[in-house]
């Protein structure tokens, strides 16, 4: 029996078998390995940069699957649209050459306990086998996988430069540990697998947890509007992968703040995001990040390096006595006070910065 296809379905067809090809082929760009930690056995798929070099530095992220790519396979986590293929694009290690590794959640396993507890060894046996910059982990995170992002975060307060949570839950008791990590979230209000309440609880939770630190976080919050799936497809990834400007998808009838305001936000540092899409469905809340043309740009800004960086240091004569003023950005994960002398010795100023968030001082003015 023959198939008479219309030409555009014919071409429809080609294109989704083409989209679903480029996926299984994720894991043949990665490395199969495993490590046995106390209590349980991880697999993991391992991306290496381009030429790389042990002389130099290299970010590591992590990236952590939902429910449905459990197992022992060591293909179907890396596998997952969008999840491993966004960070070892072409476009992305050009700019921000890194390792990504995947670790497969054993499938009578959660993302938690054990399970977590062994993604950190791996995370430690990389650093001690290649060289990783320690100042630059990431973790990125689906559903189970945004669970998993905030377990690790929790475990490890301040651990990671940044983090990437999509259409999960965490513990919201521990949002004074996991407000130690800058933080972009996504959701779909649609969602009817993991309800959309997960996210904004975390959000809130982490903003009241603030309150009772010398840094208030204020999360920027971005809506956009979202698209009803249709059956077994979800218009937001089918209008993605027909060639539809990203930045139209995620800013369309935008509601509070603008899509330029959000940009300015991202170029200005912030630390601590939240998108949502009105509508859509469980994928959407991770397709509109993996797609967001500010999220490379956010992921990799963020690091704990020290020691910081002077923005700006100018001499004002005054009649009396010339003045220094200086204004510091800080990258950290802990406390840091730092104190300001003049060349006789003399103190000039103190401040003590909490740790959570990339800190703009005010502007010092130094005494001779």
């Amino acid at each position: 029996m023959r198939f008479h296809l219309p030409h555009r379905a014919l071409v429809a067809f080609i294109l989704m078998f083409a989209a679903a090809q480029s996926f299984s082929q994720v894991h043949k760009l990665m490395q199969d390995r495993s490590l046995r930690s106390s209590s349980v056995t991880i697999k993991y798929r391992l991306f290496m940069p381009k030429n790389y070099d042990k002389s130099k530095k290299y970010p590591l992220t992590v990236t952590m699957h939902g429910v449905g790519e459990r197992g022992s396979n060591n293909t179907s986590q890396v596998d997952l649209e969008d999840l491993v293929s966004t960070w070892i694009a072409d476009d992305i290690q050009e700019k921000n050459p890194h390792f990504v590794m995947g670790p497969q959640c054993p499938s009578d396993l959660y993302w938690g306990g054990v399970a977590t507890a062994a993604v950190h060894s791996i995370i430690d046996s990389l650093k001690r086998e290649f060289s990783i910059d320690t100042n630059r982990l990431y973790a990125v995170g689906l559903s189970m996988g945004a669970r998993g992002v905030f377990n690790l975060l929790e475990e490890r307060p301040g651990y990671f430069a940044a983090a990437l949570a999509c259409a999960g839950a965490g513990n919201n008791n521990a949002a004074d540990k996991i407000m130690r990590t800058p933080l972009w979230a996504f959701h779909a209000a649609g969602d009817g697998v993991v309800n959309v309440s997960g996210t904004r609880s975390m959000v809130e939770a982490i903003e009241n947890a603030s309150k009772k630190t010398a840094n208030v976080i204020t999360f920027v919050r971005f809506v956009s509007e979202s698209w009803t799936p249709s059956p077994g497809l979800n218009t937001y990834s089918d209008a993605i992968r027909n060639g539809t400007d990203p930045v139209t998808m995620v800013a369309k009838n935008p509601s509070g703040i603008s899509y330029d305001s959000l940009k300015r936000a991202v170029e200005g540092g912030a630390d601590y995001l939240y998108s949502e899409a009105t509508g859509g469905d469980h994928r959407t809340g991770w397709m509109i990040a993996f797609h967001h043309p500010l999220v490379p740009q956010w992921l990799f800004s963020k690091t704990k390096e020290l020691p910081t960086e002077v923005k700006s240091l100018r001499v004002v004569q005054k009649k009396t006595a010339p003045t220094t003023s200086l204004q510091v950005f800080p990258y950290f994960s802990g406390e840091v006070h730092q104190q300001l002398y003049t060349l006789q010795g003399r103190k000039a100023a103190a401040e003590t910065i909490q740790s959570g968030r990339r800190y703009s001082s005010p502007v010092i003015t130094v005494l001779p």
